[in-house]
């Protein structure tokens, strides 16, 4: 069983990222906003249709509706941030964007695990989380660094986004972006895979909790050669932002010369 809802979420996340692609194509080639609507409106109905479903067939499929036009808002919506905000702000905005997003995922899972408890047992764990939360110093400790942790990873999305919409011209932004969130959402779907892989294999000579603590720890190792990719970038996004500068102001001035 728990297999099957991994896959519901790894199908989840690669349709994301695939239609993160067409509609950013599309926000290209029309204008984004309706865009932006439809996503927005495919995603509710979607979600109405699965809340309705009465078997796992039904739930994917809807689920399936519904990360379409999730792959919408999330690639169309930063399009349309950038268009509307000033250079010199668009990064604060593109910040609280994704800030929003990440709001709206725990308000997801904090609904999920209270109004979705039809069993009554749930209650029961909830308040003996809690209280084993609030009475265990360092697990209150690994929560305070689990947050700071979040809230220092969301501003890597919504800075990458920004220097995306800084290196590439309006017709392409839409695009390279969804390619992006793409490669985002194929590593996060390796990841998940890759930790359950991790911790199953660490279990043999390191019994619960060990293996879930090393896990984690063992992945930050990826941020090494992150690191070195935007060490790299970093050498070239001056010339390619004064370059996409100078084509805008010369289709200004095209525009406007009688």
């Amino acid at each position: 069983m728990m297999r099957r809802w991994g896959g519901v979420t790894a199908v989840y996340l690669i349709i994301v990222a695939l239609s993160a692609i067409y509609w950013g194509y599309r926000g290209d080639r029309t204008k984004r906003k309706p865009l932006l609507f439809y996503g927005t409106l495919l995603w509710g109905a979607a979600m109405i249709l699965t809340a309705l479903s009465h078997s796992f067939a039904w739930f994917l499929l809807f689920q399936m509706v519904t990360a379409v036009g999730v792959g919408g808002i999330s690639s169309v919506g930063f399009s349309v941030v950038s268009d509307i905000i000033p250079v010199p702000r668009r990064g604060m905005a593109l910040s609280l964007w994704s800030i929003s997003q990440r709001i709206g995922a725990a308000g997801g899972a904090l609904l999920a695990g209270t109004l979705g408890a039809l069993d009554w047992r749930l209650p029961f764990l909830v308040i003996a989380g809690l209280g084993f939360l609030f009475t265990n110093p360092w697990v209150i400790f690994a929560f305070l660094v689990a947050f700071a942790a979040i809230a220092l990873q969301s501003s890597d999305p919504s800075n990458w986004a920004a220097m995306l919409t800084d290196v590439n011209l309006p017709e392409h932004r839409g695009t390279v972006i969804g390619i992006s969130r793409l490669f985002r959402a194929v590593g996060n779907a390796l990841s998940v895979g890759a930790a359950g892989f991790l911790i199953t294999a660490l279990a043999v000579d390191y019994p619960s909790p060990d293996n879930y603590a090393i896990t984690p720890a063992a992945f930050q190792f990826l941020v090494i050669p992150a690191g070195f990719c935007y060490y790299k970038v970093s050498q070239h996004i001056v010339k390619d932002r004064t370059a996409v500068t100078n084509t805008l102001k010369a289709r200004a001035e095209t525009a406007v010369s009688p």
